[in-house]
């Protein structure tokens, strides 16, 4: 084998004829019949391949789809990236017929750069090069594909929830006509048609990411409200969204750090752990040997948003021409801050740290952020080992009581919320897990909402006197959030009484609980014209998060611990919170739970 060939290898362009004949002395022959693999994709490469006589194929992908990209022949080389990294091959490479090559080791080149100096200090300076210049080439295709997909990506975007929002209303325009003429679909019949359209919403969701899958995560959870079809289907958006494409990721990090994944850590893993409307984690190991989760936005996020929000707006524009007293454009603007701040992980990293100090003196672990590899669009935290708070199957595996768990869970909101009043917004069981020794974890605080003093202590008289059912304590919440005026508050007490009276009501509003499908509708309608007797109500404001949160917390207690009861679980929590309230507002303290002061 001459010495040209060793020439075409990038690294060893400015070695002497001497030089190359010490690399040549580190070769070993090896021989390939055809049809064997060379180099596999996906695997540690070995290090540098030369082929002296024969034919390769470079093939992408596996099995029946792999495809034919290159051919090598004699006196090319292969896999030279894989002398000075342990980086994953990036194709397979398989030979065409008798292939004869010659290979020299990683470690076998790694000796021949420790005993010469010279020919080191030679091939590490052209790596330096030959690096440079491909993550130079790989951020301008990022940059190229970022602009590709921006010119059509809006069109597409709302092209795609028109064309899902007309196929759902035509769906359901037929069910509701065939009803208005006595003729409704039969049971099964119906459920298809639910199935169907929770499907249609899904792909789209998954397709579209951001808010669309936000929603999708939220309905999910309201099993209160919806068929038992969209909640079977919706489970799974909590933690399978379909995944950015690697090259993509690469291109994240090149444009945050400057940067090729493994250069800023010493292992990635290409195969993302999991992914979620707004980004997605990828595992990898830091320079000091730390294991740790890589949460990446997906690119165009802000675009997908940008769109989602302004659908958004439109539609509950035109709702509110609906509504007498429901300002639904609050509902917008209640929901538009925290989503824009999840755009910002550097501000999920601060949260992180502030909520992680108070879960902390409750026992609740929140990872550790590396804040040395965190950026606005990169954030590097402890890696947890645990299971999501759905994966029930694990969790009794693990011998951890569900009932605990859940206080601790229901322990972790009700101190957030009402003690600090940071609070995460999200706290879906996608976002929340169960280590191994039934230790609660929450992660994810891309959605919080910090909650004024005065909102907070209403709230708080709003809770526990619904929970307690204590009217005038409810009343006294209600007024001070500027609900409604202080002018109707015999009414309101009134009301309340009437309604917390009701066992289906307290059932509906309190345990998430109803016997029948049209138990909801019934009774949401009967607080709507309960609403609608008070003349000074006003769309509250500066909650809509919370109680989304409540809502998710709510379900999530009743889907992990199902035979529970909920105000069992709850008791033991809100109690110490409730004397905490009493010693503050000593004219509460001789009241009676679920009636008048004495």
């Amino acid at each position: 084998m001459t010495l040209d060939a060793f020439r075409r290898v990038g690294f060893f362009a400015d070695l002497d004829e001497a030089e190359l004949h010490a690399v040549g002395a580190r070769c070993e022959r090896r021989d390939f019949e055809a049809g064997a693999t060379i180099i596999d994709e996906g695997v540690e490469g070995p290090g540098l391949w030369i082929v002296v006589s024969g034919q390769a194929e470079v093939l992408k992908g596996r099995g029946a789809r792999a495809m034919v990209i290159a051919k090598i022949q004699k006196g090319e080389p292969l896999g030279e990236m894989s002398l000075l990294t342990s980086s994953p091959t990036s194709a397979t490479v398989r030979a065409a017929s008798r292939v004869r090559c010659q290979f020299i080791p990683r470690a076998s080149f790694h000796a021949l750069l420790d005993e010469h100096p010279t020919i080191a200090r030679k091939v590490l300076w052209k790596f330096g090069e030959t690096i440079s210049k491909r993550l130079v080439q790989v951020e301008r295709h990022f940059a190229q594909t970022l602009r590709r997909r921006s010119r059509t990506a809006t069109i597409r975007h709302l092209g795609s929830l028109w064309w899902l929002a007309t196929r759902m209303m035509w769906s359901y325009t037929r069910v509701w006509f065939r009803r208005l003429i006595r003729w409704p679909h039969k049971p099964e019949a119906l459920s298809r048609i639910h199935r169907t359209n929770a499907r249609r919403f899904k792909r789209t969701a998954f397709k579209l990411k951001g808010a669309n899958v936000k929603l999708g995560q939220l309905a999910s959870l309201q099993v209160h409200l919806l068929p038992s079809e969209y909640i079977e289907e919706f489970r799974d958006m909590r933690d399978q969204v379909s995944p950015t494409e690697y090259p993509l990721i690469v291109g994240t990090i090149q444009t945050e750090f400057g940067l090729s994944p493994l250069e800023v850590f010493d292992e990635f893993d290409r195969v993302p752990l999991a992914a979620a409307s707004m980004g997605q984690v990828h595992v990898a190991r830091l320079p000091t040997g730390e294991k740790v989760a890589v949460k990446m936005l997906h690119p165009g996020l802000e675009r997908a948003v940008d769109v989602d929000l302004w659908v958004m707006r439109r539609l509950l524009g035109v709702m509110s021409l609906f509504t007498r007293k429901l300002d639904l454009r609050e509902l917008y603007r209640q929901s538009e801050e925290p989503l824009r701040k999840e755009l910002d992980l550097m501000h999920e990293a601060k949260a992180t740290e502030e909520i992680g100090r108070e879960l902390a003196k409750l026992g609740v672990k929140v990872p550790q952020v590396h804040t040395r590899y965190t950026t606005q669009r990169v954030l590097v935290s402890e890696f947890i080992d645990g299971c999501a708070l759905d994966d029930l199957e694990q969790i009794d595996a693990w011998g951890v009581s569900r009932a605990k768990l859940m206080q601790d869970y229901l322990k972790a909101f009700f101190h957030q919320a009402f003690e600090g009043g940071f609070f995460h917004c999200d706290p879906h069981p996608g976002n929340a897990f169960c280590m191994r020794d039934g230790t609660l974890v929450m992660i994810d605080f891309g959605m919080v909402k910090r909650l004024p003093p005065l909102i907070r202590e209403g709230l708080l008289k709003e809770a526990l006197g619904g929970f307690f059912a204590n009217a005038k304590l409810y009343a006294d919440g209600v007024i001070m959030r500027g609900m409604i005026g202080e002018s109707e508050r015999g009414k309101l007490e009134e009301t309340a009484a009437t309604l917390f009276a009701d066992p289906e009501i307290r059932q509906a509003l309190f345990d998430h609980d109803t016997k029948k499908d049209g138990d909801m509708k019934r009774l949401f309608g009967k607080l709507g014209e309960t609403l609608d007797q008070f003349e000074t109500f006003r769309m509250p404001k500066d909650e809509l998060m919370f109680l989304r949160a409540l809502g998710i917390v709510i379900t999530t207690v009743r889907e992990v611990s199902p035979e529970t009861p909920l105000q069992q679980l709850a008791m033991p929590v809100l109690m110490p919170i409730m004397m905490r309230f009493m010693a503050a507002h000593p004219e509460f303290s001789n009241m009676s739970i679920g009636g008048p002061p004495r």
